[in-house]
């Protein structure tokens, strides 16, 4: 399957940028609309991750996604804890694709 098809109507598309502290996070629907007002910002720590994980939670719930996709740069050390975090949540696939309930 080719990249672009993997992103439909059913998914949220998230963009991170990382920073050696602090990561910003933003949300968009599959045209590019964005579907919050406001930019997330997260500690590079699990209290951090967390905030991440129920804010894309409630995102997704609140604009009926059943898929996620996250997308960084890979920047050095400084996302490695964040993938490490949703690979221990056994929650993305490789790529970061949200599996599927």
């Amino acid at each position: 399957m080719k990249k672009i098809e993997q992103v439909t109507d059913t998914t949220l598309v998230i963009c991170v940028d990382v920073g050696s502290q602090l990561h910003y996070a933003r949300a968009f629907d599959n045209r590019g609309k964005e579907l919050t007002k406001r930019v997330l910002s997260f500690q590079n720590s699990i209290e951090g991750f967390n905030t991440f994980n129920q804010w894309e939670e409630k995102i997704r719930m609140e604009n009926d996604k059943t898929e996620v996709m996250i997308g960084c740069e890979p920047t050095g050390l400084h996302i490695t804890m964040h993938i490490f975090f949703l690979a221990c949540r056994r929650k993305y696939q490789r790529g970061w694709i949200k599996k599927e309930n």
